[in-house]
């Protein structure tokens, strides 16, 4: 069972993840 510290870790680990992935993306295009 996940605590509220491991739910607020996962969710800032995946959007970091997509940040990332999005400006890869972005830069790669330009």
């Amino acid at each position: 069972m996940e605590t509220e510290i491991d739910k607020e870790m996962d969710f800032v680990i995946t959007h970091a993840a997509l940040q990332s992935q999005a400006a890869t993306g972005s830069c790669s295009y330009e």
